[in-house]
Parts: structure tokens; sequence; C-alpha cells
């Protein structure tokens, strides 16, 4: 993967959807992560190639499983999403972000976590359009919704935290200005 030696913050917004990408399922953890990775990367490769490459990383891992297994599992381990984003982001060069523990998403939270310029990687859980799913927050609109890369739409989403129902998030932080 790409590497960046920069100071790490977020340069854009990535909105890549699932159907960009044939010959997967279960697929939202590599489509959230390479959604993540394009909007860090000064200078990433397209992405196709870039989510090739997270989708791999995450077979390698043991994260990802690109298959759909009895009890509707398959797709992304949400237990080791964690080590999944560290991994993608060490082998990007990424080196300064700092991620959470994996926490129930709440209002509250998302407030904090997004008024310090953090990103919230978010797992739903049966919820009653995605079921279960991973989604990348970028921020919170004014009127309290979240701005999120659903991994189903090429543009943003907007959904209030009571909407996502059962969901949990790990928060990406990023070096105050100046440290790299």
């Amino acid at each position: 993967m790409q590497t960046s030696s920069t100071p790490v913050r977020p340069l854009r917004e990535a909105y890549h959807s699932t159907a960009e990408f044939s010959g997967y399922v279960r697929h939202c953890g590599p489509t959230a992560v390479t959604n993540l990775l394009l909007s860090l990367l000064p200078d990433p490769p397209p992405a196709k190639e870039l989510f090739r490459r997270v989708a791999e990383l995450g077979r390698r891992k043991l994260v990802y499983v690109n298959r759909e297994l009895p009890l509707g599992l398959g797709g992304t381990s949400d237990a080791l999403t964690g080590a999944y984003l560290r991994a993608a982001l060490h082998q990007c060069g990424l080196k300064t972000v700092q991620i959470g523990l994996r926490r129930p998403l709440t209002e509250r939270f998302a407030r904090t976590a997004l008024g310090r310029g953090s990103l919230l990687y978010i797992q739903l859980r049966r919820h009653k359009t995605y079921g279960s799913h991973h989604i990348l927050c970028y921020g919170q609109e004014p009127d309290g919704r979240l701005r999120l890369a659903d991994g189903w739409a090429a543009a943003p989403v907007r959904l209030r935290v009571k909407d996502l129902g059962l969901a949990f998030c790990l928060e990406l932080r990023f070096p105050p200005s100046g440290e790299a």
C-alpha cells in the first residue's frame, strides 16, 4: 500500500459503495476502511485498487471473510475491527492515527468525539435497513444528524444517532497539528 509521511488529518470525504467492488460479499468493512484511507492519504491510489488491497489484508489477518456463512456470519469481525484498522493505517504509513476502544455509540459520545475532530467507524447491529453493517462517520450537521459514508450510497447519508439503533463505534483520533 502507498505510504504517507505527512501529518494525518482528513483531507477529503470519500463515499464509495459496495456496488463498485464486484466479486465480494459482505464487504461493508473493507469498503468503510477504503473510504477512510481515501480520506486520509494525500495521493491515494484508485478506489478499486485500494479496496482490493484492503480486502486482501482483512483476509490475511482473518478479520474479513468473503463468504456468506450460516447464521448470518461472514464479512468483517466486529471484535477485530480495531486491529484491522490499525493494520491498514500502518500499511499506508498513517501510524499516528489513534484508534479508541470499541464502545456503544451514544449521542453524547458522538458529539464529543466529532467535536474534537475525530472520525467514527460505526458497527450497526440488526438495523431495520442495513442489518449488521459497517459505516464511517465524518461529522455532525448543525441539526445533529451524522454525516455518514454508508457504503451503499455514493454520497453522504445523514441520520441521527437514535436512528442507528444498536450500534458500536471506534473513535479515530488525529494528532494535534504540528505532530506527526
